[in-house]
């Protein structure tokens, strides 16, 4: 993802939510980065951040893994630098591997859809994930297990 200052003025230190859903048989080596730099796993106990709710109709033989509420993900908690000038620009890394050898065992899933979140606070306040689509992005990534 590209985050840049949409300006006018400089920006304000400010947080950077990845939200990655959390399933331990089908995603490993989760990692997320802000201009090179990890950014820190939040504990799952904490309650004051709610994902984004996600919107997702399935057809049949598909698996969905989407933050649904807190205890299915993971919310990774990036430091947005303070003085960012209009239209700079830096990157946000978010890598998963996809295990396809427990896709397998699934029985008749043969698609997956992995749904993950980014999210900042209000420039305003310190409101966290303001919704109506304003501070909120929602990417899909989507995996078939082809079987031979």
């Amino acid at each position: 993802y590209n985050v840049y200052n949409e300006g006018p003025s400089l920006s304000k230190e400010s947080k950077l939510f990845a939200f990655i859903p959390v399933d331990s048989k089908l995603l490993e080596n989760i990692n997320v980065t802000y201009a090179n730099t990890e950014c820190k796993l939040r504990d799952r106990r904490h309650n004051e951040i709610q994902p984004p709710q996600a919107t997702h109709n399935l057809e049949t033989e598909k698996k969905l893994l989407e933050c649904q509420a807190r205890g299915f993900c993971d919310i990774f908690e990036c430091d947005l630098p303070k003085g960012m000038t209009k239209e700079e620009r830096t990157t946000l890394h978010v890598q998963f591997d996809f295990q396809k050898k427990n896709a397998k065992l699934m029985g008749n899933v043969l698609k997956f859809k992995i749904v993950t979140s980014i999210c900042t606070m209000s420039h305003s306040e310190d409101e966290f994930c303001v919704n109506k689509g304003q501070m909120v992005l929602q990417t899909t990534t989507s995996f078939e297990y082809i079987r031979k």
